[in-house]
């Protein structure tokens, strides 16, 4: 039992390491594309392709199928675009629905 708990401890020391680092999405940037979406617009539909994920900069966004509002500076999208499990597709709607 001392070994699990040591490779245990060691992963919970990693964890910590990594949440300290810089979480910023600047080296992003090169790699975006600017999209401005007005209140009611549907940024995300579900069963749609996942090609896509979006970071918010302005304005709220609903998750409606899980009623989650995200507020600016949130990853939308990511599940469906990273996860090989949903085969590609959009598990929910995401229409604007702030101007903040």
């Amino acid at each position: 039992m001392p070994f699990v708990f040591v490779r245990c401890s060691n992963l919970v020391k990693k964890a910590r390491s990594a949440t300290q680092g810089d979480t910023s999405m600047e080296w992003l940037k090169p790699f975006m594309t600017e999209r401005k979406y007005r209140k009611g617009d549907i940024v995300c539909k579900k069963d749609d392709p996942a090609d896509e994920m979006f970071l918010t900069v302005t304005g709220n966004f609903r998750v409606t199928e899980i009623g989650v509002e995200l507020p600016p500076g949130r990853l939308m999208g990511e599940l469906g675009f990273l996860s090989p499990d949903n085969r590609g597709r959009r598990r929910s709607n995401a229409p604007r629905t702030g101007t903040s």
